[in-house]
């Protein structure tokens, strides 16, 4: 079954945070850790100054993509 998640916040700036749970990672480690890694990475990505990138589950598949 595929999800597909998409986040989208507004206010002082703007967030997009779209993924699909398609996939094996999701089944071997749980979509709840996958997600927490999922944001854990980008939070790093933003500290080091990234607005934008390529989402990819635990296995290392690109499976979104986030921007602010």
């Amino acid at each position: 079954m595929q999800t597909k998640f998409t986040i989208v916040m507004k206010g002082d700036f703007n967030m997009k945070i779209q993924f699909s749970t398609d996939n094996a990672a999701f089944e071997e480690y749980g979509i709840e850790y996958q997600i927490e890694v999922i944001f854990e990475r980008i939070i790093q990505r933003i500290k080091n100054g990234e607005t934008e990138g390529k989402i990819q589950d635990i296995n290392g598949n690109n499976i979104g993509s986030w921007s602010l």
